[in-house]
Protein backbone atom coordinates (compact mmCIF):
# COMPACT_ATOMS: atom_id res chain seq x y z
CA UNK A 1 0.00 0.00 0.00
CA UNK A 2 1.34 3.90 -0.74
CA UNK A 3 1.36 6.08 2.14
CA UNK A 4 2.56 9.85 2.21
CA UNK A 5 5.70 10.55 5.54
CA UNK A 6 6.63 13.78 5.88
CA UNK A 7 9.11 14.57 8.52
CA UNK A 8 10.31 16.85 10.89
CA UNK A 9 13.26 18.22 12.27
CA UNK A 10 16.54 17.09 11.48
CA UNK A 11 15.01 13.38 10.38
CA UNK A 12 14.62 14.74 6.93
CA UNK A 13 18.76 15.75 6.31
CA UNK A 14 19.35 11.48 6.08
CA UNK A 15 17.16 11.94 2.75
CA UNK A 16 18.72 13.78 -0.36
CA UNK A 17 15.65 15.77 -2.33
CA UNK A 18 13.64 15.21 0.18
CA UNK A 19 10.50 18.06 -0.12
CA UNK A 20 9.28 19.21 3.33
CA UNK A 21 6.21 20.63 1.63
CA UNK A 22 5.19 16.96 -0.17
CA UNK A 23 7.19 14.75 1.88
CA UNK A 24 7.94 11.41 0.17
CA UNK A 25 5.41 8.55 -0.98
CA UNK A 26 6.93 4.90 0.03
CA UNK A 27 5.12 1.68 -0.79
CA UNK A 28 4.87 -0.80 2.38
CA UNK A 29 3.06 -4.05 2.76
CA UNK A 30 -0.54 -4.27 3.85
CA UNK A 31 -0.96 -5.15 7.95
CA UNK A 32 2.38 -2.51 8.52
CA UNK A 33 2.41 -0.52 11.42
CA UNK A 34 4.09 2.44 12.22
CA UNK A 35 7.30 1.26 13.50
CA UNK A 36 7.56 -0.65 10.16
CA UNK A 37 7.81 2.96 8.71
CA UNK A 38 11.00 3.54 10.98
CA UNK A 39 12.69 0.62 9.84
CA UNK A 40 12.28 1.29 6.15
CA UNK A 41 13.30 4.98 6.57
CA UNK A 42 16.05 3.84 9.10
CA UNK A 43 14.93 6.08 11.86
CA UNK A 44 15.40 4.84 15.55
CA UNK A 45 12.78 3.92 17.00
CA UNK A 46 14.44 5.10 20.01
CA UNK A 47 15.13 8.97 18.67
CA UNK A 48 12.20 9.97 20.98
CA UNK A 49 9.88 10.56 18.04
CA UNK A 50 6.34 11.42 18.29
CA UNK A 51 4.06 10.09 15.34
CA UNK A 52 0.69 11.72 13.53
CA UNK A 53 -1.73 9.21 11.05
CA UNK A 54 -4.09 11.31 9.40
CA UNK A 55 -4.08 14.29 11.89
CA UNK A 56 -3.88 11.50 15.06
CA UNK A 57 -1.58 11.18 17.40
CA UNK A 58 -0.91 7.64 17.18
CA UNK A 59 1.59 4.69 18.97
CA UNK A 60 4.41 3.06 17.10
CA UNK A 61 2.22 -0.29 17.36
CA UNK A 62 -0.64 1.53 15.24
CA UNK A 63 -1.34 -0.29 11.87
CA UNK A 64 -1.42 1.93 8.79
CA UNK A 65 -4.12 2.29 6.24
CA UNK A 66 -3.83 3.05 3.11
CA UNK A 67 -3.39 6.63 1.44
CA UNK A 68 -2.29 7.48 4.71
CA UNK A 69 -0.68 10.81 5.56
CA UNK A 70 1.97 10.10 8.77
CA UNK A 71 3.75 12.55 10.25
CA UNK A 72 7.09 12.21 11.93
CA UNK A 73 8.22 14.84 14.59
CA UNK A 74 11.59 14.80 16.18
CA UNK A 75 11.55 15.17 19.84
CA UNK A 76 12.85 18.67 20.99
CA UNK A 77 14.39 19.47 24.43
CA UNK A 78 16.04 22.82 25.68
CA UNK A 79 15.37 25.05 28.48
Amino acid sequence: MKITVKLFGTLAMGFSGYDPVTGMDIDIPDGAKIMDIFARLDISAHEGCFVSMNNRVVGKDQKLTGNATVLIFQALAGG
